[in-house]
């Protein structure tokens, strides 16, 4: 399997990702709310752009974690209904081997917006 995805490859991804873009974007923003008043301008937005970039990794690990399991565990559920539904009574309702969820649909754009206020109103809670 050189060069495709396995489960186990983005599992580890995805637990990478909250164990590392998450913690660090909660430390950089703690360390500009107790000390904003000794910074300097450029200091404080060097200090935004990697909280911006943490937040955008999660949130792309996120949707890329999503995307993949559906894709792939739902042909797996498909290959077993297939192999017990009697395709001579009726034909199979869906197939998502046809119809897989791609990274530029309408789907994944909702599901970046969905993501993008879910962690930002988390961290803006905790923030507080």
């Amino acid at each position: 399997m050189m060069g495709k995805k396995s489960a186990q490859f983005v599992d580890i991804r995805m637990r990478e990702s909250l164990l590392e873009s998450a913690p660090q974007s909660l430390f950089q923003l703690f360390i500009i709310l107790k000390n904003a008043s000794i910074y300097t301008y450029n200091e404080i937005m060097t200090y935004y752009l990697s909280i911006t970039l943490s937040i955008c990794s999660l949130i792309t690990s996120l949707i890329s974690y999503e995307i993949f399991f559906f894709n792939h565990e739902n042909v797996e559920i498909i290959r077993n209904i297939s192999q017990i539904w009697d395709s001579n009574i009726a034909p199979l309702p869906f197939d998502i081997r046809k119809n897989p969820i791609k990274s530029n649909s309408r789907y994944v754009l909702l599901l970046s917006f969905f993501r993008l206020t879910e962690v930002l109103s988390r961290i803006g809670l905790l923030a507080c």
